[in-house]
């Protein structure tokens, strides 16, 4: 074999070998290409549940505040009007307060000025009890309901609880 010939089976081989190693490389890059296309779908697919789910979080956020704000609409109607409601039952108890308070020096003043066959301390203990009913009343009455329901536990044989009775 001549020269020529050694050559070129020495460029054969070598080109076969490029050729084999550039197969090689390129089997490489396509596994390595078709491994990052799977990872970067599986990416895309993730994030896209992501936002997804963060898009439902945020149209029942948009729904609820929606809804939050109708009810503060509906609640402070219904709030204004029972402030107009409590404002007139205020006045109206403000008025039978001064009223009973008129009634009370009229009684005082029959006391004083015609002679009733009464001692004078009772008619006077009268006047002070009456005058201080206005601010007891509400003591006297939740004792009043408390007697009862001690009175009902007892007679029902039902355990008085203060925290459960309504």
């Amino acid at each position: 074999m001549n020269d020529v010939d050694v050559q070129a089976t020495s460029e054969q081989k070598t080109n076969k070998n490029n050729r084999k190693i550039t197969n090689v490389n390129r089997n490489v890059i396509q596994t390595k290409t078709a491994d990052l296309n799977d990872n970067t779908a599986k990416s895309i697919k993730a994030s896209g549940q992501y936002y997804s789910g963060i898009i439902e979080q945020n149209n029942l956020l948009s729904k609820t505040l929606t809804q939050t704000g109708a009810n503060l609409t509906t609640n402070d109607r219904k709030s204004s009007q029972k402030d107009d409601v409590t404002a007139l039952y205020d006045i109206f108890n403000n008025y039978l307060f001064y009223l009973y308070y008129i009634f009370l020096a009229g009684l005082t003043y029959v006391y004083a000025v015609i002679q009733i066959k009464m001692n004078r301390y009772i008619r006077i203990a009268i006047v002070v009890a009456l005058a201080l009913y206005p601010f007891l009343a509400y003591t006297i009455v939740q004792g009043l309901i408390y007697l009862y329901r001690r009175i009902v536990s007892f007679v029902l044989a039902i355990p008085y609880v203060p925290d459960r009775q309504q």
